[in-house]
């Protein structure tokens, strides 16, 4: 078989409240996050998927995002072959 390399890049770093207020200046983070440090939390994939195209960037695949959990490996699942409820 052939070997198939993909280059994949994903953000080191989650998007913050700072950030995403930039984007969008109605977002009202919830109780306990008022830092403006933390990573932004309660929205939707459509407005996260509208983020990423604010700043030239996307969303990544259902397929690159196993592929960035599982690595090289082999593994069905990224802790192992064998479905671990309390990892899942």
């Amino acid at each position: 078989g052939k070997n198939i390399f993909l280059i994949l890049f994903i953000d080191k770093y989650e998007v913050t409240i700072r950030d995403y207020k930039k984007f969008n200046r109605n977002y009202i983070p919830p109780e306990g996050f008022e830092n403006d440090l933390l990573p932004v939390v309660n929205i939707s994939y459509f407005e996260a998927e509208e983020y990423a195209k604010s700043i030239g960037k996307r969303l990544p695949t259902e397929n690159e995002w196993i592929l960035a959990a599982r690595g090289n490996s082999d593994l069905i699942y990224p802790f192992g072959n064998i479905f671990d409820k309390s990892k899942g």
